[in-house]
C-alpha cells in the first residue's frame, strides 16, 4: 500500500515537473530571469524595461508637457470650443456663422493630435476639418489632412499620417520630428502603415494586394506583390527584417509566408494563427512571434507564444499565452496563467 502512495505522489510530481516544463523557454535558446506575480514587480526589478511615461497629458483644461525629469516644460489651455479668433485663417470666411469645435488626443505619449472641425449646432457635418500636430514641447509643428490615422516610428525621430480622400485615394505623408515633410506617397488604394522596430515605415496597399516598405529617410527598401507572388489577397500583417532581407506575411487564412526580398521568392510557407507581434534574431537564426486566433465572439482571443527557426519553418516551441508585453532582441517578457515570465535572450 505505501508503495502505491508513493507511486502515485512520484506521478504527480512528474505531471507537475512536466507542466512547469512546458511553461517555459527552453535554456537552449533564452535565459530566464526571474518571474513575477505583477507587471509592477517587472518594472522594480528591472526599471529599464519599463516604458517612459507620456510627456504629453490631457487635463480637463490643460494640456501638461513634460522633460525627461518629469518637469513640466509647457502648458496649453484646452479650448474644445469657441468663437473663431479673428487670428485664425478661415476667420473671414467662416465667422459669422460657425464655430470651432476642437478634439484632443495624444499619439505614443511624445505628439499632441488636435482635429479642428468649422460648424455650428446645425450641422451634422462640418464645414472643413484640419488637424494640428505638436511636439512633446507644445511646439507646433504641420497641419495634416482631417482623419488622418498617425503612426511613430520606433526611435520616435518620425512621423508618418495616411489619409484617405475621394474614390479611395490613400495618401501617405512622412514627418520628422521638426514638422518637416519628407515624402509623399499616393495611390488610388486603401493603404494602412505601420512602423517596425528598425524604424522603417510598412505600407499595406490593400486593393492592389502589395507592400511597400520605406526606410527612415524615404528610401524604398522592398515591394513585394502578394497577390500576383503567392496568389493571396488578404494579409494580416507583414514583419520586415533589414539585416535578414527577410519579409514575413500573416494573412487571414490561417497561413504564413517567409520571403527573401532580394530577389522575391518565396523560402517557406506554413499553416498558422495571424501573427501581431515578432522579431527576427539574424545571430539565433530564430523567429520570435505572437499569434492571436478568434474562436468565437463570445469567448476571448487566443494568444500563443511561438518560437521558430528562419532557416525552415520548423516551430521549436509553442505555448498558450495571455500576452507579450515586451519582445525585442536582448528581452522578452509574457504573462501566463497570471505570472510574468522575463527572458534574456
Amino acid at each position: 500500500m505505501k508503495n502505491k502512495i508513493c507511486l502515485i505522489l512520484v506521478a504527480m510530481l512528474m505531471v507537475q515537473f512536466t507542466f512547469a516544463q512546458d511553461t517555459t523557454f527552453s535554456s537552449e535558446y533564452f535565459k530566464l530571469i526571474n518571474t513575477y506575480n505583477t507587471l509592477d514587480e517587472v518594472y522594480q526589478a528591472h526599471p529599464e524595461l519599463k516604458p517612459a511615461p507620456p510627456k504629453i497629458v490631457i487635463k480637463d483644461d490643460e494640456v501638461l508637457f513634460y522633460n525627461d525629469e518629469r518637469t513640466i516644460v509647457n502648458r496649453m489651455q484646452v479650448v474644445k470650443e469657441e468663437d473663431i479668433p479673428r487670428t485664425d485663417t478661415l476667420y473671414e470666411k467662416y465667422h459669422e456663422n460657425y464655430k470651432i469645435s476642437r478634439n484632443y488626443r495624444t499619439v505614443d505619449g511624445v505628439l499632441l493630435v488636435i482635429a479642428k472641425s468649422y460648424g455650428n449646432d446645425r450641422s451634422h457635418h462640418p464645414k472643413q476639418k484640419l488637424i494640428e500636430v505638436y511636439d512633446n514641447t507644445g511646439a507646433f509643428l504641420t497641419n495634416i489632412s482631417e482623419d488622418s490615422d498617425i503612426k511613430i516610428s520606433h526611435n520616435k525621430q518620425f512621423f508618418a499620417s495616411t489619409f484617405e480622400g475621394e474614390a479611395l485615394m490613400g495618401l501617405v505623408e512622412i514627418f520628422d520630428f521638426k514638422g518637416r515633410k519628407l515624402c509623399t506617397y499616393q495611390n488610388e488604394t486603401q493603404l494602412s502603415i505601420r512602423y517596425d522596430r528598425n524604424n522603417n515605415l510598412i505600407i499595406n496597399e490593400l486593393y492592389d494586394f502589395t507592400i511597400l516598405i520605406k526606410d527612415s529617410l524615404c528610401e524604398d527598401k522592398a515591394y513585394y506583390n502578394y497577390f500576383q507572388e503567392l496568389g493571396i489577397n488578404a494579409v494580416s500583417d507583414a514583419f520586415y527584417s533589414n539585416e535578414l532581407n527577410r519579409l514575413l506575411i500573416s494573412t487571414f487564412g490561417y497561413k504564413i509566408y517567409f520571403i527573401d526580398t532580394k530577389n522575391g521568392s518565396l523560402i517557406w510557407d506554413k499553416l498558422s494563427d495571424q501573427i501581431e507581434k515578432c522579431i527576427m534574431l539574424k545571430k539565433e537564426s530564430l523567429i520570435i512571434a505572437q499569434t492571436k486566433k478568434s474562436i468565437s465572439p463570445d469567448q476571448p482571443t487566443e494568444k500563443h507564444l511561438l518560437l521558430l527557426d528562419s532557416n525552415n519553418g520548423e516551430i521549436l516551441f509553442d505555448i498558450l499565452i495571455d500576452e507579450i508585453f515586451l519582445i525585442s532582441s536582448s528581452n522578452i517578457i509574457y504573462k501566463m496563467g497570471g505570472v510574468y515570465y522575463v527572458y534574456k535572450i
